[in-house]
């Protein structure tokens, strides 16, 4: 299911679960996170109802997960997600920096260890990363992914 085959979205800034019911209005909810120092977003949509026996136990509606990213100062990382919920993380060959140790374990997704600097983005490269994703329904050709199952 394509992204732009859902009725709702729900999208989650830092703390903040939104249900918006317009990818324009995921998009502008993106922009205007870019100015924060640091955050994440977490974009999910309802992929239709489950089956009868599913329901039964309060589960009613299939999400389909399509990124995650996290930012900190500078610099982001993100994860996009298949329907199958497996990791493609986002690598950008055309500018690779070195990141303090510091930031990364700030963009580590919630593990301990920090992120290895493969996986790192500046924070304008990440969003236009995203923006692009949300307007075409495709990860952007100028980043390369790692595959995790």
């Amino acid at each position: 299911m394509s992204i732009f085959e859902h009725d709702r979205w729900f999208i989650t800034i830092g703390e903040n679960d939104e249900i918006i019911d317009s990818l324009d209005e995921v998009r502008k909810k993106v922009v205007a996170a870019q100015s924060l120092d640091q955050g994440s977003i977490n974009l999910c949509a309802a992929a239709g109802p489950r089956p009868w026996w599913h329901r039964i136990f309060g589960t009613d509606r299939f999400i389909r997960s399509y990124f995650i990213c996290e930012w900190y100062g500078d610099f982001a990382a993100i994860i996009f997600l298949d329907e199958k919920g497996s990791e493609y993380r986002a690598i950008d060959e055309e500018n690779q920096t070195n990141v303090d140790v510091e930031v990364r374990k700030n963009i580590s997704f919630g593990n301990y260890v920090a992120l290895q600097e493969i996986y790192c983005l500046t924070k304008r490269r990440a969003f236009s990363a995203l923006i692009e994703f949300i307007e075409t329904g495709i990860r952007p050709d100028w980043l390369s992914y790692k595959f995790f199952k």
